[in-house]
């Protein structure tokens, strides 16, 4: 009777090294003798597997092979001997995972060093990749501060602070605010100053405090739990729940911010010591702060008190759409942001300044507090005369110094009997009667979230007759990127844009592009391919006039927004010219795309063909309705509605907008009493500040002077300023030089100079950018000459002015065209600029930059969507100069944002940061300069041969966190590189496969020199280098010669 039990081999499912290594203990135990193993493991094998035996041993049979010989065979073909290269980059990548311990992680680390070869490496490599891709940064902190850490000490010691933090968090009663980013969590707090040692808490009873102060901090859900004659308190319990419940401001665990470590820890968003990353007021794009500083709802007077500290905090998931609602306040129209959590309205003092200064600004008993501890007085407190349908009254509006939109409280949301639509619904919400919640309920198709399919026919890609297939191989591809491309077209599949192919005739090469979340955008080139053989559906935009005709009588408007407005049209069969080729295959795209010069003429043509009805106007992705009065506007909002979800369209809900009182279109604004002029027109002529240097008012001058043609006696109304930049003269501003200036201001704003927008004339838009700001102007070439159509600035907010020159002058153009975009897509516009390497980049003859940074890419792939030719112009010749030295503010400030972009993915590889990158670049004599090169703009003549090989890339280099970046990858100080070259020679590959993986992600002139040096001196490879093979020994020709 044998011992144990052999089960078949099942192909699918098994693993055959596994199962080889039990039928040879089989063997062993059942004493089976050699000249059987052949038979039993047929035997034992199952029908399967030895039916692809057999196939694998033809024309031979498996019998007539050793037991060694038919193992080795199955080996060979169900488990290949992977890529050393792949296998270990994909060890490399591999990073703890949210709710994965350290156990788990350090068994999938091991089964995955298997198939790396790293041999005497393998316990440093596992060390390595373990303290750097465990999750806890408190964890990886302590394994840095050992000194000759072994992999067996690193993981002992982590797993033992592992199990000490979860045996904390059992026993800790509060425990801390997720990170969960489907919630918003509101933070209550309340304090009084009294000096009389006495607070008031929450329930509005009083309480005895030692020191005239007690914090009450908890959780959102515990106080509204909370009734008002909830038991009384004592302090001590309050200070013991205090000690359980404080966090820590630097790092966020339950300690105190004295005893924490990480107390002078330099942050890396806002550079400020004090706190982790994680931990950054400032962070936006992930979770952001948006402090809304107010009373409790039940705020009692207290005897004897100074003042009253309160505030509520609502720590919200930034990529949750606002609520806007529409109010009258002090006679105005007023778009004001609903935050529930905020029990007061609150209102920045410039907004106060710019609208309200006729209010008297009373003075506020209230100090607020920001989540971070912070405190902060109110400027005061208004009372304006607030209206909502038919409630009106006079209500408190607190005034503070920092702040962004108006927010609306719940003070007002109560007094004025606001009922709120479901957030996330419909991003307006008017006075009108009309029932946003029954609406979006009955279409909610359109408004579903995922991709539409417009069940109409399909619409086709015509290509001129007689043009040649171009087909381009797909571009080389970093490994950091490979496995986010391969995620981003998996995905495309499955949403079902994309479709592998097995052949094509065309094929357009892909850019990458990394998204500010990190994500990977697929963009196909098609300025290189398919786009200079097409044949442009030049559909015309609807004008002015006709808009007009169509929504005269309108008293109000909704707009509609479709989401991924061309991805939800299917192409024919012409399907097959949008081919991509990536390092995947090749892939058919199925859904109009992005990029095709006749993409926006045939949604355009669609659009309006399916929306031909009264109050109805349809331009670019949006959708205009309005009606006589409001019952004929629902009535028409459903026509459209029942259309779209017949065809399967859907919408963004939140760009949707219903019952405006007004629209802008080409220039100007419709609404009930008819078409007029958009002020934004000639806003940063009107707005443009005064002059403060020479410089300014040169390119002011300059700006006057390219329209000199069309003023009279322009030289006596600038005498005064020209006055100012003669040599020697003092620049003092003087009345008459504001007088000129004023009436500079004037000329550029009137008839004389600026004409309205024609669909009949050439287009031009001009671009500028200094290092304060932006400006664009947006001019038709007339017979008379180029008249502008509008001025657009702004001002550079304080991450722009760190950007490079090119940066800054790109980011003009992408300003230009975002600003005038109803003006220009869908039609051909010249784009100039005077910055020349932008014609090179931005020019349709080389296709969307490869090696530019990832900001660049992804502005090349928004300007891909549109016709146009770049010129190059001097600046005298530049009417943006002056804009761009002399910008208006923006209204609203930008947070700092901290993008994803290549630095990211090199960071993961390097042994080094991006922060030890960063200062020995400014140590570096040649990197200096070429740091200041790129921020300040190149030379036009090579300065020295040791900035030859960096002149030669000036257009591809750029900067990026502190780090000089070329494409993806980072180029590394000399004082680095022996580091950089260990790492990348650490798993001992040859001089081929080291030079692959250097490519991926460093760079240096002579780079390869270097690594092929490093390759030839390894003592170990050396030692493991096959030896030279002696001569075989033969036999000797003697020489014919008599011997006497």
């Amino acid at each position: 009777m044998s011992i144990g039990k052999i089960s078949e081999f099942k192909v699918a499912t098994d693993n055959w090294k596994l199962y080889v290594e039990r039928l040879e203990q089989f063997f062993v135990v059942n004493k089976i003798s050699s000249e059987l193993h052949v038979p039993t493991l047929i035997t034992v094998m199952g029908a399967e597997s030895y039916e692809l035996l057999v196939s694998l041993c033809t024309p031979e049979k498996p019998t007539s092979k050793t037991f060694l010989e038919l193992t080795k065979i199955l080996e060979n073909y169900l488990q290949p001997k992977p890529s050393e290269l792949a296998e270990r980059f994909k060890f490399r990548q591999r990073k703890q995972r949210d709710g994965e311990s350290i156990s788990e992680y350090v068994t999938d680390l091991k089964k995955m060093s298997k198939t790396c070869e790293f041999g005497s490496w393998l316990q440093e490599s596992l060390r390595d990749q373990f303290v750097c891709g465990i999750s806890s940064e408190t964890i990886r902190q302590r394994l840095f501060a050992e000194s000759k850490l072994d992999f067996g000490k690193a993981y002992q010691l982590a797993v033992s602070m592992e199990a000490a933090e979860k045996d904390a968090a059992s026993v800790d009663v509060h425990p801390k605010i997720s990170g969960d980013s489907s919630a918003s969590t509101n933070c209550y707090a309340m304090v009084s100053t009294r000096r009389t040692g006495r607070a008031i808490g929450c329930d509005g009873e009083r309480r005895a405090g030692s020191k005239g102060e007690v914090r009450m901090r908890g959780r959102a859900s515990r106080i509204a739990a909370a009734t008002p004659t909830g038991p009384r308190v004592s302090t001590s319990v309050l200070d013991d729940r205090r000690r359980h419940q404080r966090e820590c401001r630097a790092c966020g665990n339950a300690h105190d911010v004295v005893t924490c470590k990480f107390a002078r820890y330099v942050c890396r968003v806002c550079n400020k010591q004090g706190h982790l990353q994680r931990m950054c007021p400032y962070l936006a794009g992930q979770h952001s702060l948006n402090v809304v500083q107010s009373e409790t709802d039940s705020l009692l007077n207290s005897e004897g008190s100074d003042e009253v500290m309160v505030c509520i905090n609502q720590l919200s998931v930034s990529h949750y759409k606002p609520l806007f609602i529409s109010l009258t306040v002090h006679g105005r129209d007023v778009q004001m942001e609903c935050d529930t959590g905020s029990a007061v309205s609150c209102i920045s003092y410039e907004l106060y300044k710019q609208q309200f200064s006729n209010l008297k600004l009373n003075m506020c008993p209230l100090l607020l507090r920001y989540y971070t501890g912070e405190q902060v007085k109110p400027v005061g407190v208004i009372r304006p005369l607030v209206k909502y349908k038919d409630k009106e009254k006079h209500l408190d509006l607190y005034v503070i110094k920092n702040g962004k939109s108006i927010l609306l409280g719940r003070q007002w949301l109560a007094e004025l009997n606001i009922q709120l639509p479901p957030f996330g619904s419909l991003n307006c919400l008017s006075n009108d009667v009309f029932n946003l919640n029954d609406f979006s309920s009955r279409y909610c198709k359109v408004f579903a979230d995922g991709l539409g399919r417009f069940t109409g026919p399909p619409v086709s890609i015509r290509v001129r007759e007689g043009a040649q297939p171009v087909f381009m191989r797909a571009r080389p591809l970093a490994y950091a990127l490979r496995a986010p491309v391969e995620r981003a077209l998996e995905q495309l599949v499955a949403d079902g844009i994309l479709t592998p192919v097995d052949r094509s005739d065309w094929a357009t090469p892909i850019v990458p592009v990394v998204k500010k979340d990190g994500n990977i955008r697929i963009c196909a080139d098609y300025k290189l391919t398919l786009n200079k053989v097409i044949e442009v559906d030049r559909y015309p935009l609807p004008r002015v006039e006709d808009l007009l005709v169509r929504l005269q009588g309108g008293q109000r408007f909704s707009k509609i927004d479709l989401s991924q407005a061309y991805a939800q049209f299917v192409l024919d069969e012409s399907a097959k010219y949008t081919v991509i080729n990536t390092h995947k295959g090749l892939f058919r795209y199925n859904r109009l795309v992005y990029g095709l010069s006749s993409s926006p003429g045939i949604f355009q043509k669609h659009l309006e063909q399916l929306f031909n009805l009264p109050y109805v106007g349809v331009f670019l992705d949006g959708i205009i309705i309005t009606g006589r009065n409001t019952e004929e506007h629902i009535s028409n909002l459903h026509k459209v509605f029942d259309r779209l979800q017949s065809y399967g369209l859907r919408v963004k809900k939140e760009k949707c907008v219903f019952f405006a009182e007004s629209v802008n279109y080409l220039g100007y604004v419709i609404s009930k009493d008819g078409i007029h002029t958009c002020p934004d027109k000639i806003k940063a002529i009107v707005d443009t500040p005064v002059p403060t240097n020479v410089s300014e008012l040169r390119a002011y001058i300059g700006m006057i002077m390219y329209y000199a043609k069309f003023v009279k006696n322009i030289s006596t109304i600038l005498a005064p300023l020209y006055n100012l930049l003669r040599t020697g003269i003092k620049f003092d501003w003087c009345d008459d030089c504001q007088r000129a200036f004023k009436k500079v201001k004037e000329l550029l704003s009137s008839s004389k100079i600026l004409m309205h927008y024609s669909s009949d004339l050439p287009i031009v838009l001009t671009c500028d950018a200094s290092s304060v700001g932006v400006g664009a102007v947006i001019s038709h070439l007339t017979p008379e000459g180029e008249r502008p159509v509008a001025y657009a600035s702004r001002s550079l907010t304080a991450a722009e002015r760190a950007y490079s020159q090119i940066d800054r002058e790109a980011l003009a153009i992408v300003f230009g065209v975002r600003k005038y975009h109803q003006y220009l897509y869908g039609r051909k516009f010249i784009l100039r600029t005077d910055h020349k390497p932008l014609t090179h980049i931005f020019g349709k003859k080389t296709g969307i930059p490869v090696m530019a940074a990832t900001r660049i890419q992804r502005w090349a792939v928004l300007l891909s969507g549109y016709d146009y030719n770049i010129e190059y112009v001097t600046s005298n010749k530049n009417c943006a100069d002056g804009l761009s030295r002399l910008p208006i503010s923006p209204n609203n400030k930008k947070t700092i944002n901290r993008e994803i972009t290549y630095i990211n993915f090199v960071e993961n590889f390097l042994p080094v940061t991006n922060e030890d990158v960063t200062k020995a670049t400014s140590k570096d004599i040649i990197l200096s300069r070429i740091f200041a090169y790129i921020k300040s703009g190149w030379p036009t003549v090579c300065p020295g041969e040791e900035v030859k090989p960096y002149f030669v890339r000036r257009n591809e280099l750029y900067l990026d966190n502190g780090s000089i970046m070329w494409g993806y990858r980072m180029v590394i100080p000399s004082y680095l590189r022996p580091i950089i070259l260990k790492q990348l020679h650490s798993s001992h590959m040859g001089i081929v496969k080291t030079k692959g993986l250097a490519r991926s992600y460093v760079w240096w002139p002579n780079i390869d020199a270097d690594v092929e040096a490093l390759c030839r001196s390894c003592e170990t490879c050396a030692s493991e280098a096959d030896r030279a093979r002696l001569l075989t020994p033969g036999p000797t020709c003697l020489p014919g010669l008599e011997f006497t």
